[in-house]
């Protein structure tokens, strides 16, 4: 992995901005994971309830300390570095391409938030719009070329197609207590997986920068 001085900024290679990108992406996981974690707050009371609330904070804060960590490490990265021929992670255009699934979503989430309130079926928002969460991981698998965002959508795409049919089918119980934890939980797990993969780059990177002669890295 050289640095290229003559050739044109292509958005497709550039290490930094694909870091910069990734760990974007981690604290958003983060922070929706928060909010997923606390719809179930209300599912239980008392010192339990303050007990609970403090360690999701605890555990939302922990994430954005790391992320800033990781992000304050690519400072010394030069704006120029190439992932090597071959290994580019990101495809043309990713920020064209991520603002295309976050307009689609935003489109989506306002859809079906219509319908159903036209419905009356307000037990179905959280229950759908853990759908479209994860459904909006698919094509994020597919413009970073992370397999374990496939992995992440599809298992919360499931959890809540399943909730959804229990609803239907009037299955009583804490559903949306099981959908909340469990789209928290996978988005904590994202998150954690997003700066792992962040900080292995940028080590490698360092590396590759004190002995020319390393292991470019790779995804």
């Amino acid at each position: 992995m050289d640095e290229q001085q003559n050739e044109p900024f292509n958005e497709q290679k550039l290490v930094k901005e694909y870091l910069r990108s990734l760990t974007n992406n981690a604290m958003l996981f983060n922070l929706f994971a928060a909010f997923w974690a606390f719809m179930a707050l209300p599912s239980t009371s008392g010192l339990l309830q303050l007990a609970i609330g403090i360690g999701l904070f605890s555990i939302t804060i922990a994430f954005c300390l790391i992320t800033y960590r990781v992000r304050h490490r690519l400072r010394p990265i030069p704006r120029t570095l190439l992932f090597p021929e071959g290994s580019q992670p990101e495809p043309p255009s990713l920020r064209k391409s991520y603002s295309s699934v976050f307009l689609l979503e935003s489109l989506l989430v306002f859809v079906v938030l219509a319908v159903l309130l036209m419905e009356h079926q307000e037990r179905f928002l959280l229950s759908a719009f853990g759908l479209i969460s994860g459904l909006h991981f698919l094509p994020l698998g597919a413009l970073y070329r992370l397999r374990v965002y496939y992995v992440s959508g599809i298992t919360i795409t499931l959890l809540a197609s399943i909730i959804i049919l229990l609803q239907l089918a009037g299955v009583q119980g804490e559903l949306l207590l099981v959908l909340s934890l469990g789209i928290a939980a996978i988005l904590w797990l994202t998150t954690l997986y997003a700066l792992r993969l962040a900080g292995t780059i940028v080590q490698e990177i360092r590396s590759l920068l004190t002995d020319p002669e390393a292991s470019p890295p790779l995804l």
